[in-house]
C-alpha cells in the first residue's frame, strides 16, 4: 500500500510517522488533513517553525497528534513524578540528567549508511546529540516537574559537518536548576537521572535504557529505599497510550504541545551555543 493509499483509506484511523526529521512536518500535516490521528517520532521536526505548523494543523482539524517521548512510559519516571508531587523530597533544588554513548578514545562518529546520511546534514536534522537524546531529557525535565523551561545556557562540540557531538545545558525550570548533558563520544557515562531536594534525593538508575530493569532509590532521613521495576517495553506502552488518547482517555503520552515546547527549548539551546549568554525559549499560542 502506498502512502497516498494509506491516507485515502477511510478504515485507517491513525498513522505513525517514523521517517527522517525533515519529513515529519509534511507527512504529519498530510495525514492530519486526511482525517487521521498521528503519532510522530521525536524530535517533532527539524525546525521549530515546522513543529508549530504541525501543532496548528492538528488543532484546526481536531485530530490527536502525539510525540514519541517513550521515557515518559518508564514506571520509574512516573514513580519519581509521584514522589515529587507528594513533596517527599521537599523543594527540588537541582535536577541532573545525563544520557550518553561512545567508545574509549572515540572522537568522531563512525560513517553512517546511505539511508541514514541525513543525520549528518544540519539542514535535514534537528541536531545530533541534542536531537537524539537531549530532546528526551528536555521532555523529562518538563514531565517530572510540571514546569516550563524559562532560561537556558549551553555549550557543545561539533563534527566537521556542523552536527553536535555533545552538548551541556544549564536550565532554569520554575526556579529549579536543571543540568542536562548528552554525548555521542563518551565511553563511560553514568546515564542517570538525579533529583536533589531539601528533604531528600531521588536517583534513577538504568531508567534511560528501554531494555533494562530500572531502579529508583529514595534517600531521606529514614535511609535509602530502593524500588525495582521490570523492563516493560516503553514503545508498546506508547502505542497503547496513543490508542487511549484517541479514545479521549487521560494518558502520560506527550502531546503536540509537549513536542512544541521541547522544540522551543532545543532552539533556545542552539541560540545559546558559543555565545556565553543565556536564551529564553519562545512561547507560542496554538
Amino acid at each position: 500500500m502506498t502512502p497516498r493509499q494509506l491516507l485515502l483509506d477511510e478504515k485507517i484511523e491513525a498513522i505513525a510517522i517514523a521517517s527522517p526529521d525533515y519529513r515529519h512536518a509534511s507527512e504529519t500535516i498530510a495525514a492530519l488533513k486526511s482525517g487521521k490521528h498521528v503519532f510522530c517520532e521525536k524530535p517533532m521536526s527539524e525546525r521549530l517553525s515546522s513543529a508549530l505548523a504541525m501543532s496548528r494543523e492538528a488543532r484546526r482539524v481536531d485530530r490527536r497528534l502525539a510525540i514519541g517521548f517513550h521515557l515518559r512510559m518508564r514506571p520509574s519516571m512516573r514513580r519519581a513524578r509521584e514522589i515529587l508531587k507528594d513533596g517527599i523530597i521537599g523543594r527540588v533544588n537541582l535536577i541532573e540528567l545525563d544520557w550518553s554513548i561512545g567508545g574509549p578514545g572515540q572522537t568522531a562518529l563512525p560513517p553512517l549508511p546511505a539511508h541514514r546520511a541525513w543525520r549528518e546534514d544540519p539542514r535535514l536534522t534537528a541536531g545530533g546529540a541534542l536531537a537524539a537524546r537531549g530532546s528526551h531529557l528536555i521532555d523529562l525535565v518538563r514531565f517530572l516537574t510540571g514546569q516550563e523551561v524559562g532560561l537556558v545556557s549551553a555549550q557543545a562540540s561539533f563534527s566537521h559537518d556542523g552536527i553536535d557531538l555533545s552538548f551541556s545545558s544549564i536550565m532554569d525550570v520554575g526556579g529549579t536548576t536543571a543540568i542536562v548533558h548528552s554525548s555521542k563520544t563518551e565511553p563511560y557515562p553514568d546515564n542517570t537521572v538525579t533529583l536533589h531536594g531539601d528533604l531528600g534525593r531521588i536517583t534513577l538508575t538504568d531508567a534511560l535504557d528501554p531494555s533494562s530493569e530500572e531502579t529508583l532509590t529514595l534517600r531521606t532521613t529514614d535511609g535509602d529505599q530502593t524500588e525495582a521495576f521490570r523492563a516493560d517495553d516503553p514503545y508498546r506502552l506508547e502505542i497503547d497510550s496513543f490508542a487511549a488518547m484517541i479514545r479521549d482517555e487521560d494518558t502520560d503520552l506527550a502531546t503536540a504541545a509537549d513536542g512544541l515546547a521541547s522544540m522551543a527549548v532545543m532552539e533556545a539551546i542552539k541560540r545559546a551555543y558559543g555565545t556565553g549568554r543565556s536564551a529564553i525559549p519562545r512561547r507560542y499560542t496554538v
